[in-house]
């Protein structure tokens, strides 16, 4: 059975920074992330680390949108679609 994972930018944000943004792909088998997490990571003000590694995903990262974005109060969109992909995939867990 493959294991999935939605990764939100927080997490993702700071493995990149420690060097160990490797580590979800050598934990699951798929590791998915939204559009919105992809635009954070992207935002002028992410560290130039971040944006590169992200404009260059490893391979067993997939990029992909939620198939209906919804708002959540209370929740940033990245969160929310993180959430939301995580229902609609089955994921096993978001980090």
């Amino acid at each position: 059975m493959s294991s999935i994972v939605v990764a939100d930018a927080g997490p993702l944000h700071y493995l990149i920074l420690i060097g160990c943004g490797e580590i979800l792909g050598n934990l699951f088998d798929h590791v998915l992330v939204p559009l919105a997490v992809r635009d954070e990571l992207l935002h002028p003000r992410a560290p130039q680390e971040v944006k590169a590694w992200i404009l260059s995903a490893p391979r067993w990262l997939e990029i992909t949108p939620v198939s209906k974005s919804q708002p959540v109060r209370g929740l940033h969109k990245g969160e929310t679609e993180a959430l939301q992909l995580a229902l609609e995939r089955r994921a096993d867990a978001v980090c």
